[in-house]
């Protein structure tokens, strides 16, 4: 006889059978005492549902669907060992990642992500589903510590990350997930998709610094100025994409945007933030790729807001 341990061994309770320990990603958020339908105690601890989940979400009560997995695994484990690639060591990567991901992430879901559902996990790739501010901040720390595992530039994730209202059909959202999965790819991978934007992880780092700056404001920034700054982007990109010299005058059309609409003093931080785009920067790249993700701060900003007003 030999037993699997689907949670992990423990020497206490699988001593005197022959125990392997086998990790499965099954991470399932529960209903909280506090959300209990007219404190039914039936609902304790049971699933919650997709719109409940949605409900815990910041802002917006919206899903996020992530899809992500190791990039080029199939070369790394072909021709990335060169002389070295043992049967052992071929054996011990392949099993480090699995554990990676169908240990490690429920772990780490449990203790920082409990609103999130896991779909899938394990081998390379995963599929997790949750609140969508979660599944961002959850994104980011799967790569982090993915980082802190492999230790090596040649062993990179991307991932696809959808928005999507609660009653979206799951197989459908699978799908557009590895739709955004797979143009990270084919932009060059080590990168995310989301909300129609594409950028290397680095890259996004320095917009989610942006973003989580001006989230204190968010309430109070003019709804117009942030639609303004999406119009603003596209005409930024599509100067950097298609040469069209109008994205050209996307400086002064934010200095008088900020002349007219933000107030300095009730929202400082923006004031600072958007007087710092007037200013022509040629050859400051922070600048020009904070131009050019301006709709993805503007967007997330609008889908962070608690105001009724805006949902």
């Amino acid at each position: 006889v030999l037993v699997l341990a689907l949670d992990g061994y423990d020497a206490r309770r699988d001593r005197g059978a022959p125990t392997l320990a086998r990790y499965v990603c099954n991470y399932v958020p529960t209903w909280k005492g506090d959300e209990q339908d007219k404190g039914d105690d039936d609902y304790a601890g049971a699933p919650v549902t997709f719109e409940h989940m949605a409900g815990r979400a910041e802002g917006r009560p919206l899903l996020a669907f992530l899809k992500a997995d190791v990039d080029r695994l199939g070369e790394l484990f072909a021709f990335g060992l060169a002389k070295r690639d043992t049967a052992s060591r071929v054996a011990t990567m392949s099993r480090t990642l699995d554990l990676f991901f169908s240990g490690w992430l429920p772990a780490l879901m449990e203790k920082r992500f409990p609103d999130c559902y896991s779909v899938y996990a394990g081998g390379d790739d995963l599929l997790i589903v949750g609140p969508w501010n979660e599944i961002i901040d959850l994104a980011d720390a799967v790569v982090a510590d993915f980082r802190r595992l492999t230790r090596n530039p040649a062993l990179t994730l991307s991932a696809g990350i959808l928005l999507a209202k609660p009653k979206y059909p799951i197989a459908r959202a699978a799908t557009d997930a590895d739709q955004l999965l797979d143009k990270a790819k084919d932009a060059g991978r080590d990168r995310v998709a989301m909300l129609g934007h594409v950028l290397t992880w680095d890259e996004w780092k320095q917009i989610r610094a942006v973003w989580e700056w001006l989230k204190p404001e968010a309430d109070t920034i003019p709804t117009a100025f942030l639609y303004h700054l999406i119009s603003y982007a596209r005409m930024w990109r599509r100067y950097k994409e298609k040469g069209d010299v109008m994205g050209l005058s996307v400086h002064p059309l934010i200095a008088y945007d900020v002349s007219r609409n933000v107030d300095a003093k009730a929202t400082p931080r923006l004031h600072q933030f958007a007087t710092g785009l007037t200013e022509w920067r040629p050859n400051d790249a922070e600048q020009q790729q904070t131009l050019a993700s301006l709709g993805l701060i503007a967007e997330l900003l609008i889908l962070g807001r608690r105001s009724a007003g805006d949902r």
